[in-house]
């Protein structure tokens, strides 16, 4: 991989995830940043599985919530802790997702 295709790459994931939370509104990302933050300092580890069944309403774009976490991440509040586990998500077929972490109590 050659660092061109590299950063086609981060550009491509950096305009899906702004196109996916502009599909979503910013009343849904903003719910969604409150429901994060409240899994995240409630569970030492933590999972999109467990913020969606913290009950945050599935938007018309599900992946939205990736920009979410994203989001949180840059600000420094949460982060990613380097472990994946399986999803329990039906629809998304026991997939890999990331397990994050709070960097604020």
């Amino acid at each position: 991989m050659t660092q061109d295709s590299l950063a086609l790459g981060e550009l491509g994931k950096e305009r899906g995830m702004a196109a996916a939370a502009r599909g979503v509104g910013l009343v849904w990302m903003a719910e969604a940043r409150t429901v994060i933050r409240k899994v995240a300092r409630e569970q030492r580890e933590f999972t999109s599985d467990h913020v969606w069944a913290a009950g945050l309403a599935r938007p018309n774009e599900p992946r939205a919530l990736g920009a979410a976490l994203t989001e949180l991440a840059r600000a420094g509040f949460i982060e990613k802790t380097g472990k994946y586990v399986k999803t329990t998500q039906k629809t998304r077929h026991a997939a890999p997702i990331a397990v994050w972490r709070c960097k604020e109590r």
